[in-house]
């Protein structure tokens, strides 16, 4: 009966441990850097987003000069310092920014700690909704996510994979319901990160689920649209221009592929940087390999029902083809 009851609160102990041991390494960062140094200093990019886009200056979004002078004096006030660039700039697409827009009436502090709990209590909702779905015991679950390394990274960096993951569960829940429509419009969400898309889509083709198909288009072009209508046609001119800076030499420090979590951080890990061209093709590849590999195994799972096994390999397979996936987006894999 001892034994017994030690094993039932082993799990309870590790989410108190491992949660207590983050939150002091995240307080001892904190205390010696601020905030935006490194904690949150992705959200900065989402706070400064908002705030263009608050002030009426989404045209200039993705114009890095406008972004750095709206950093300024958010970088004065916090004595931010990084050694490898002058600014952080905002790269992802229009909706997060609008998604921030509230927290922007707030100072950059109070909204980074806002959008902090925000993402706890997301990731925490996407594993309730994971276990109620596919009937799985939290204690088995919970401790994979909680105290993890993606997790850490997710919360610390003040990024947006938190409400990403919550997107994709209630995809995969309604997905598991048969309620393809409303499926295909949570997964829209990850258009957020449209690299995130690539492998659900297979999924959703492969198993025939067209109406989640036609919905998660359908919705992903009013996102499209909308942003496009935001920003104008001189804003996806300067998206496209940072794009292809943050693809070359001096957008390294920015992305670090090599520290990603995908096939394309493998690639570029193996191969020498000025074998390009093999990099991209190996890449390629050895993404659509794994692809028609899974493909098929879905196809002879998941084609009736979705089974937990089926979403488990989507959950990983989503990160790994991904061609932009960091630590933090290893949240969705742990599913």
């Amino acid at each position: 009966m001892e034994a017994h009851a030690l094993v039932n609160s082993t799990p309870k102990f590790l989410l108190v441990s491992l949660t207590a041991l983050q939150i002091v390494v995240l307080a001892g960062m904190l205390h010696r850097d601020g905030p935006f140094d490194h904690v949150g200093m992705d959200y900065l990019t989402t706070w400064v987003g908002a705030s263009m886009i608050r002030d009426g200056d989404s045209h200039r979004l993705y114009d890095t000069r406008a972004q750095w002078e709206y950093e300024l004096p958010v970088i004065g006030h916090y004595d931010v310092h990084w050694n490898d660039r002058v600014m952080h700039p905002y790269l992802a697409p229009p909706p997060l920014a609008i998604l921030s827009l509230p927290l922007s009436l707030l100072t950059p502090l109070a909204a980074l700690l806002v959008w902090m709990s925000l993402t706890v209590g997301a990731v925490l909702l996407a594993i309730r909704r994971l276990c109620k779905s596919f009937a799985l015991p939290w204690g088995d679950v919970a401790p994979l996510v909680i105290g993890s390394m993606p997790l850490f990274a997710l919360v610390m960096l003040g990024q947006a994979d938190g409400l990403l993951v919550l997107a994709f569960v209630v995809f995969l829940a309604q997905l598991r319901r048969g309620r393809e429509g409303r499926a295909g419009l949570a997964l829209a969400v990850l258009a957020m990160k449209p690299q995130l898309l690539l492998a659900p889509i297979v999924y959703l083709l492969i198993t025939g689920r067209r109406r989640a198909v036609v919905s998660v288009v359908a919705a992903s072009a009013v996102e499209a649209a909308l942003s496009f209508a935001l920003i104008g046609w001189g804003g996806l001119q300067d998206a496209l221009a940072v794009s292809r800076r943050m693809a070359g030499p001096a957008g390294d420090a920015v992305i670090n592929v090599p520290g990603m979590l995908n096939i394309r951080a493998a690639v570029t890990r193996s191969i020498p940087a000025d074998m390009a061209f093999l990099q991209t093709a190996l890449i390629v590849a050895l993404t659509a390999v794994i692809l028609m590999l899974t493909a098929r195994l879905w196809r002879q799972s998941d084609s009736r029902e979705v089974t937990p096994i089926g979403a488990g390999l989507l959950c990983i397979v989503t990160v790994l083809t991904a061609f932009h996936a960091h630590y933090h987006s290893g949240v969705i894999a742990l599913l």
